[in-house]
């Protein structure tokens, strides 16, 4: 999902969120127990542009990814 603005397309963090959590049968109940928050915040993470640093942090730990580049951090 890409979100418009003054006619240019934004990337979707949340989006590549959910779809980790898809992929690795994840479900949000689990991740926001791991990372947590509370479901209807995981809910609002997916359809993010953009998310504070120790939170994506803790997002990075709950789907076993060791690092995240800062052009994704910052996208």
């Amino acid at each position: 999902q890409k979100k418009r603005k003054m006619g240019r397309e934004k990337y979707c963090l949340g989006e590549d969120i959910r779809r980790e959590l898809e992929e690795g049968n994840i479900s949000v109940s689990l991740f926001a127990r791991q990372v947590g928050v509370s479901r209807m915040t995981c809910y609002r993470i997916f359809s993010s542009t953009s998310l504070d640093t120790l939170l994506l942090m803790r997002i990075s730990k709950a789907l076993k990814k060791e690092s995240v580049t800062l052009k994704e951090a910052l996208s």
